[in-house]
């Protein structure tokens, strides 16, 4: 590929904002009820190096846990909501964002707004199990060492795609047996304090910012929404059951 053009100039975007808890409200008739409290964070640009790679795993790890924990509430008899996730993912070099979504069901969006938000808070206040931890292990493990099986039959277009993704990524294309190798070097010995050390750092920065989106209007508006965060936030949580 030869540029026809000079390369473009980077955008200055600026630093992230200070900002409170804020929300905003979309009301299309199309759409499913749902949430996303966000808390928005400076970029992190650095390079892309094994040590910035087992921190962010170790958080994913930990995130794991908690998304295994919002499915099993979403199978639970007369669930809060229809189901929920949390990740973390930089935006653009803009700003590093930790995102807690929910799907409601129609009408029933304040009780999902305060199950995913407590849930996420004990999980920060009180931590993963070992036990958790190990299953998410041997889960990404698992497919992990699938990934290395398969690695000789990859399509030309993925490993392209893969290049391309890379690049606006800032990281480095790493083979299969490569990756199995550093996860194994991170999770060795891995134990529960170390991911619920780096799981106080994910849900925080300016916000929470919350977006709703729902197919009929909102009684009160943006400031119902606030406020059911707000009411939310002061509930106390308590530590999660031990589950047999």
């Amino acid at each position: 590929w030869t540029a026809r053009t000079p390369p473009p100039t980077e955008p200055e975007q600026g630093p992230v904002a200070p900002r409170r808890a804020e929300a905003r409200l979309v009301v299309d008739p199309g759409v499913t009820q749902s949430l996303q409290v966000s808390w928005i964070s400076p970029p992190d640009l650095s390079l892309d190096t094994t040590a910035k790679r087992r921190q962010d795993l170790i958080q994913n790890l930990g995130l794991s846990v908690l998304n295994r924990r919002y499915s099993a509430i979403s199978r639970s008899p007369s669930p809060p909501f229809l189901a929920a996730g949390a990740y973390k993912g930089q935006q653009d070099d803009a700003a590093e964002v930790a995102t807690v979504a929910v799907n409601a069901d129609p009408g029933r969006w304040r009780e999902a707004l305060a199950a995913a938000e407590q849930e996420q808070r004990r999980l920060v206040q009180y931590g993963v199990r070992q036990n958790e931890l190990d299953r998410e292990i041997e889960e990404i493990r698992t497919s992990l060492k699938a990934s290395v099986a398969g690695a000789a039959t990859r399509r030309q277009s993925e490993l392209a795609n893969d290049i391309v993704e890379s690049l606006a990524d800032h990281t480095v294309v790493t083979s299969p047996a490569d990756d199995l190798a550093t996860f194994d070097a991170t999770v060795r010995d891995l134990k529960a304090e170390t991911v619920n050390a780096a799981l106080r750092s994910v849900f925080q920065g300016q916000g929470p910012l919350v977006f709703m989106a729902s197919p009929t209007p909102i009684e009160g508006g943006e400031p119902a929404v606030l406020a059911a965060l707000t009411t939310s936030q002061q509930v106390a949580v308590s530590a999660p059951a031990q589950a047999a």
